[in-house]
């Protein structure tokens, strides 16, 4: 079992934008003696992070070498900058090698014990505690259980301090110093630093008020949600409250404001109406609410105008599958996660904790990704199923059968058991012209323009719009549209429901493609650069129509 040890500079930011001068010559300083102390006590620097390293101790002396960094620091004339203060936290436990890396859990939580400590502060957890020899003049103090900004499970902290030493610290910076109703989650956060980094800096602008998480059921709305939730407490004094809206049975206003009022701990007072008593008691609270699943309330929306209304400091977060298209709404669309490797490997490792990839499983774990489009909730399932079934045999099953991926764990929510189940879902809201345009669009193998849609599908571009809203749809910035693989497997699904329709937009899409080629042909042949870019984004749609054509002997339109 390894110690892990993570140091950063309280301050940094600050100081560079006064001292860059400054931070320049002392900044090698800083690094040497981290370099010094850790490699004195017998660790290894396994690699700086901005102002701060990660560091590993398999063997020797980490809280020694915790207390002999803070009095070097503490000792240290650092000039006009002032005193430079280090956070030190370390945590130990097994963790995932990859080359000289490590990853996991572990790793994540050593991060975030780090985080919970001030300048000058060192915390630790109990493994390390009950592992690492008591440096002479040292001593412990414990501060109890508490919720770290990862949302994973409460541990108790302890802080290290050395008795020459006499400096007090505030209460450490964990979640139990802010009033929240967070609560651990049972999966890490992995993966998505940058949404929840756009979404904090769109909370810290004063001007956005309403905030709308908008994506998939299964993207990973929610989780991110309550990370911005945790990373942000510290700018919202009156708290942090989560609002989960799935378990309403009734939706009138009376109890969403009960379902409100019990979620901040709100006590009602009077027979006033319960309303305008939690108006009044949030009107000059400066504090965040997370409304979840709100497109299950999406006719109470008035609820939201008169809260912001009736407040001078409240924000509110809303996670709906679609956007409520208000004056007040700033939304912020969750999309596939960008790598889903290392998704797939912290999930793999809770059901099999000896696996060790290679090049060939990780080619297969990227594969998988891909098959799930990326969607976290496809990843979770199809890592699940990697305790029973070899790589390769998920993505033959993925390949072959559209409701492959499945759960059988009873703490999940039925909808999101299945991949499918939560696209049969959104498709249940559609209207019957969306549900129309939305399985025709599964003719695109590679995306569409507005031009191909209007002449090939005859549909109002309106369909488009209520689309995207409902994140069934997304929009490539270039002109293109284009469906996640797995929602548009399901679309072809609901198209192939219907034969006849299928056959007359297959159709439709032949006529075209090949009316584009022909109009192209003499530009193509003289090397256009736009006309080949062109048919080169078409060319997978382009053969599906050759391909009709051929299967149907329409030898008119080729």
């Amino acid at each position: 079992m390894a110690v892990f040890l993570f140091t950063d500079l309280e301050g940094s930011t600050e100081r560079w934008e006064k001292y860059k001068d400054e931070m320049e010559r002392v900044l090698p300083r800083h690094d040497a003696i981290l370099s010094e102390e850790i490699e004195r006590s017998g660790g290894r620097i396994i690699k700086h992070t901005g102002d701060g390293v990660f560091a590993v101790f398999e063997g020797g002396d980490p809280l020694g070498c915790a207390v002999a960094i803070q009095g070097r620091f503490a000792a240290e004339d650092w000039g006009v900058i002032g005193e430079l203060r280090v956070r030190i936290g370390l945590h130990a436990g097994v963790a995932q090698q990859r080359g000289d890396d490590y990853f996991g859990p572990v790793v994540n939580r050593t991060a975030r014990v780090m985080a919970a400590a001030w300048g000058g502060q060192t915390l630790l957890t109990q493994e390390v505690k009950n592992s690492c020899r008591l440096p002479s003049g040292a001593t412990f103090k414990d501060h109890g259980i508490h919720l770290l900004k990862d949302l994973e499970e409460p541990i108790e902290i302890y802080e290290l301090i050395d008795e020459a030493a006499t400096r007090q610290f505030p209460e450490i910076r964990s979640l139990s110093a802010t009033p929240n109703n967070l609560t651990s989650q049972p999966t890490p956060f992995v993966g998505r630093k940058e949404e929840v980094k756009d979404i904090s800096d769109l909370l810290i602008n004063q001007n956005c008020r309403l905030l709308t998480i908008t994506g998939l059921s299964g993207i990973g709305k929610t989780r991110i949600a309550l990370q911005v939730g945790a990373e942000m407490i510290d700018h919202f004094r009156d708290g942090v409250y989560y609002v989960p809206l799935m378990q309403l049975t009734i939706t009138s206003i009376q109890f969403i404001i009960f379902t409100i009022a019990d979620a901040i701990k709100f006590s009602f007072y009077s027979r006033e109406d319960p309303k305008i008593q939690l108006f009044k008691y949030l009107r000059n609270k400066k504090m965040l609410i997370i409304l979840d699943n709100f497109e299950l309330i999406i006719e109470e929306i008035e609820l939201i105008t008169e809260l912001l209304s009736s407040t001078q400091n409240l924000k509110i977060i809303v996670i709906s599958r679609e956007r409520l298209n208000l004056k007040a709404e700033w939304v912020y669309e969750i999309g596939a996660i960008k790598d889903g490797k290392d998704l797939f490997l912290q999930k793999i490792y809770q059901v099999n904790p000896n696996f060790q990839p290679d090049s060939k499983s990780l080619a297969q774990i990227q594969k998988i990704c891909n098959l799930s489009g990326n969607i976290p909730l496809g990843i979770e399932l199809a890592a699940s199923m990697a305790r029973t079934l070899p790589l390769n045999r998920i993505i033959a099953g993925i390949e072959q059968k559209i409701d492959f991926l499945k759960s059988s764990m009873k703490d999940m929510p039925v909808r999101h058991r299945s991949l499918m189940a939560t696209f049969e879902e959104s498709w249940q809201d559609l209207g019957d012209q969306e549900k129309d345009a939305f399985r025709k669009i599964s003719v695109f193998v590679s995306g569409f323009t507005i031009d191909a849609f209007e002449n090939i599908l005859k549909i109002d571009t309106a369909s488009l719009t209520t689309l995207i809203d409902k994140s069934l749809l997304r929009g490539e910035g270039s002109g293109r549209y284009n469906m996640l693989l797995p929602i548009r497997k399901f679309a072809q699904k609901k198209l192939d429901e219907n034969p006849e329709i299928k056959e007359e937009v297959l159709e439709a899409l032949s006529g075209y493609y090949a009316k584009l080629c022909q109009d192209r042909s003499e530009s193509l042949r003289i090397g256009e650069m736009e006309t080949t870019q062109l048919l080169n984004r078409e060319i997978n749609n382009i053969e599906i129509g050759w391909r009709w054509a051929i299967k149907n002997k329409r030898f008119d339109i080729i």
